[in-house]
Parts: structure tokens; sequence; C-alpha cells
């Protein structure tokens, strides 16, 4: 199955080049949509958070509401509605660390966030993918 979200195109990107960072980044940068206490592009204001933190994501890939799609009887270009819920978790409140920058004990409080996503995302969802997002570009890394 290939996954077309005709809404994405609201997402704001104007596509970027990503190059290696070489840059120190600040501990807490109060344009960044994910950093404790700042707004959201969807207005909502992140708590300060101390650990890790999550919430729905502004601009999902999947809708949590049920819609209609044209449905084809082609085998080789089938289409089926679909709908569901994605997440943002944050590692870490301190903008300038990524996972391996991070000490253990908080490497064990992101899995075990994973963990307890995953537990009660499945007693609705059929998948539950957990994947990280690196930088600006589109795309993940699983």
């Amino acid at each position: 199955w290939i996954l077309v979200s005709p809404h994405r195109a609201k997402r704001p990107w104007n596509g970027k080049d990503e190059k290696p960072q070489i840059a120190t980044l600040p501990s807490y940068d109060p344009h960044c949509y994910l950093c404790p206490g700042n707004t959201r592009v969807s207005g909502d204001k992140n708590p300060d958070y101390t650990g890790t933190y999550v919430f729905n994501n502004d601009h999902s890939a999947l809708l949590t509401d049920q819609y209609s799609v044209e449905v084809s009887d082609n085998p080789l270009f089938q289409t089926q509605a679909v709908r569901g819920i994605s997440r943002v978790v944050c590692f870490s409140p301190d903008h300038s660390k990524t996972i391996p920058e991070l000490p253990i004990s908080s490497l064990r409080k992101i899995i075990d966030t994973w963990d307890n996503q995953i537990e009660a995302l499945s007693k609705e969802y059929l998948w539950v993918q957990v994947f990280e997002s690196k930088g600006e570009t589109m795309g993940c890394s699983q």
C-alpha cells in the first residue's frame, strides 16, 4: 500500500537541501514549535515540559475522521479510505540535543514513551509505526 494524504499540501514546507550541521544550537529556541513553552502552528502552547512530551501532530498525514474515496476495481491500483492519528514525541526539552547526545536515563524514558504510545494506540489501530524525523528535510528515518 502507498499512503496518499490529499491534505498534505497544507503542510508548510518549501523544500530544503540538508547540509551537515556545524553550528552549535542553543538549548532553547524561541522560534522552535517543539520547544517548551512555545506556541505551535496550531496555536496550541507547549507546556514547560522537562522530559519527553507527546502531542497530536498539527499536520498529521492521517485524519481521525471517517471520509470516503472512490473505490477502484483495478487490481494494481486499489483505493481504500483509512483513518488514523499522528503524534509527535519530543525527546528532550533541550533543543541542542539529539538522541545520541542524551544520557542513558533519558534514553530509557524515550523508549518507555514509545512503548506507552504503541500500547495505547494499538487498542484502536491495527498498525502503529514509530519513526524519527531528522531535521527540516521531508522524510524520516526509521
